[in-house]
């Protein structure tokens, strides 16, 4: 797996590092080199206590080159790195790009995203991308 093109990935990363700094990577506002598994997991559990959805919205072309748009979100009730809760709704929109066997085994996955305006809202301060 990989992000925007960035670094690949394998199952034993996802399971070392966490999906949550993976998926995310080093961003301008996200520094996952700094974050464990544990942290992650602890920072997004309790910042979405109900859960944090994710469902696909559109799939453009099927197997064996996968192509399809998704949704990530979830209701901010809990607090993130110390930043209060504002009970708003966050959403983060992307697309894949994903290859599978014959035998419909996935093998390898990218994902598509522009995460800065939805942890922009999680440290509640504006995007500097977004002037």
């Amino acid at each position: 797996m990989n992000t925007n093109g960035g670094r690949y990935f394998t199952i034993p990363n996802l399971i070392e590092r966490g999906t949550y700094n993976l998926f995310l990577d080093d961003s301008p506002l996200y520094d996952a080199s700094k974050e464990t598994r544990e942290s992650s997991d602890n920072d997004f559990k309790t910042t979405f206590p109900d859960g944090f959805s994710w469902e696909v919205l559109e799939v453009i072309h099927g197997p064996p080159k996968l192509v399809f748009t998704w949704r990530h979100w979830a209701t901010m009730t809990g607090p993130f790195k110390g930043n209060e809760p504002t009970g708003q709704l966050l959403e983060m929109y992307g697309c894949v790009t994903a290859d599978v066997s014959p035998d419909n085994k996935l093998q390898c996955v990218h994902f598509y995203v522009d995460a800065n305006p939805f942890i922009s809202k999680l440290r509640n301060d504006r995007c500097p991308l977004m002037h």
